[in-house]
């Protein structure tokens, strides 16, 4: 019996631990896309839900793009945002080894190309 209560309360904290570990603060210097959105200079919560990353700023969904997360080789010390034309490719949150990959033609200013 109290092996049942172990396992269910290890199997809790693990989901609170993956839970949190797809929250993640983002801080923008310049406009830049996300999905079909041009996001504003500012400091946005990113969470993953799925294959959805969602860019909140205070308690308003600002953006949600399509995205794929995987495991890096290493943690990050601190969070890495890699872009193209403006668009954001992947983010690499500080203190992981996630990695957070959008789609290349996700959105955007399309006139370019």
């Amino acid at each position: 019996m109290k092996l049942k209560g172990l396992i269910f309360g290890m199997g809790t904290v693990a989901l609170a631990v993956a839970s949190a570990a797809g929250n993640y603060n983002l801080e923008l210097t310049q406009p830049t896309w996300v999905g079909n959105t041009q996001l504003k200079p500012g400091t946005y919560k990113v969470a993953t839900q799925g294959s959805t990353a969602v860019f909140t700023s205070g308690k308003k969904t600002v953006a949600e793009a399509p995205v794929s997360v995987q495991q890096g080789t290493h943690k990050v010390s601190s969070t890495e945002v890699e872009t193209s034309n403006s668009k954001i490719q992947e983010i690499r949150p500080a203190g992981t080894k996630s990695r957070l990959i959008f789609s290349p033609g996700a959105g955007g200013d399309t006139s370019a190309h």
